[in-house]
């Protein structure tokens, strides 16, 4: 009998053992649970045409990733290609009444509905991320408002592309050509505007770091044989050139889905707003203007090998690791 009522008592030690154990992991991620469906919300501006050009897949993926990284929730408000300030300003407002938001994010595009919104909700942190805007004009725009900005920052990107181009052009041309003759091969860099000399010293560092020293800039609308070259960096989208069937590897420096790009496309430089989300919601609720680099997104294996791949990310990886080494 006092045997029976022994495996009874230690049937039910077992069982309130295991429940304890299942209560351990559950009551946290229910905890947790609660706290970031509870938390205010970052809202996020944007629009249809970009969310089509940008790739649903991916907007979903960023949407995950940022709010995984933030520990809240990341709420789209999709607007009207076009409209007006006071529009942009309403539709966010409507969104806000729901809970008041953590911070709004809006693309450089829509900077004057973010003053506006700024102007009528100055408890909420704003910022205006992305565009083609030098560092002061951008505080010129925003000073007063309210409104911080958060700028690519390009020095960095084009470091980066630098790194990334004289890997691929490496793997470009012919196994048995030594470093001698690899350095005489030139790297094109198809640009819209000038760049600074700076950006053109961050750009030329990159590059030497793989061995190659020789560029050659050019204008994006340029008479362009792919032939000469060992590897392009295209700062911004040409789709003449892209739709020639290029030979040579690319680095881009667009935020359209990579799906919708050249195989010739080898990576790609993300500065889209989905990109440097976690940086501007630190940048607008610290209140200051930032810069942010980048996210590098490396082609899929049937555009790349698996080697070459390998030494891109860990180019990049250990590229960021000296700019932050750097910046301390």
């Amino acid at each position: 009998m006092n045997n029976c009522k022994g495996k009874r008592f230690l049937r039910l030690a077992e069982y309130v053992s295991s429940l304890l154990k299942v209560l351990a992991v559950v009551v946290p991620l229910g905890v947790a649970a609660l706290v970031f469906f509870f938390r205010a919300p970052v809202i996020l501006v944007t629009d249809a045409a970009f969310n089509e050009l940008y790739g649903e897949r991916r907007i979903l993926m960023s949407s995950v990733e940022t709010q995984a990284r933030l520990f809240r929730r990341v709420k789209q408000v999709i607007i009207g290609d076009e409209a007006s300030p006071d529009l942009v300003s309403i539709a966010v407002s409507s969104a806000a009444q729901e809970k008041a938001p953590f911070c709004v994010l809006f693309p450089s595009r829509y900077a004057e509905g973010a003053a506006l919104f700024a102007e009528q909700n100055p408890q909420t942190p704003v910022a205006v991320v992305g565009g083609t805007r030098t560092v002061k004009q951008a505080a010129d725009a925003e000073e007063g408002t309210g409104v911080v900005s958060v700028l690519t920052d390009v020095e960095t990107d084009l470091f980066h592309a630098g790194v990334c181009a004289a890997i691929l052009g490496k793997a470009s041309v012919a196994p048995e050509e030594n470093d001698e003759q690899i350095s005489l091969y030139r790297v094109a860099v198809l640009q819209r505007t000038p760049l600074s000399q700076a950006e053109r010293t961050s750009l030329s560092d990159g590059l030497k770091e793989g061995g190659f020293s020789n560029i050659q800039y050019m204008m994006a609308n340029s008479n362009f044989q792919d032939a000469k070259f060992a590897a392009i960096i295209m700062l911004g989208p040409s789709n003449s050139l892209l739709d020639q069937h290029l030979k040579t590897p690319v680095v881009l420096f667009s935020w359209l889905d990579p799906a919708f790009t050249a195989s010739s496309v080898k990576v790609i430089f993300d500065d889209s707003l989905w990109a440097q989300s976690a940086a501007a919601v630190k940048a607008a609720v610290a209140g200051r203007d930032e810069l942010a680099p980048s996210k590098v997104l490396v082609a899929a294996r049937d555009r790349i090998e698996k080697e070459v791949e390998r030494e891109l990310k860990k180019a990049v990886r250990n590229g960021s690791q000296k700019k932050l080494i750097k910046n301390d």
